[in-house]
């Protein structure tokens, strides 16, 4: 979903049509998870940017390239209780 409120939508009706096919969607449980993916990052941009930036949202493990333009963040466990916070950012 490209827009937060058509996602929103679909995982209200727990449902969404492709191609004339009905399929059942869930949320994931954010809590669960403690890795943001961030694209489209410039090559200006260093780890250690990178990381202060993240570290205003929370407490940041460790930061991984992933392929051009994307980062893995890694916040510490720790942060669970942050995490959907941290990700409507």
């Amino acid at each position: 979903m490209q827009r937060g409120d058509a996602r929103e939508r679909a995982l209200s009706e727990g449902s969404v049509q492709l191609n004339g096919v009905q399929y059942s969607i869930l949320r994931d449980d954010p809590v669960k998870t403690s890795v943001v993916r961030v694209s489209n990052v410039s090559s200006e941009h260093s780890i250690d940017q990178i990381r202060a930036t993240c570290m205003l949202f929370g407490q940041v493990e460790k930061v991984i390239i992933r392929c051009d333009g994307a980062v893995d963040v890694h916040f510490q466990s720790s942060e669970a209780d942050n995490f959907p916070r941290i990700l409507s950012r």
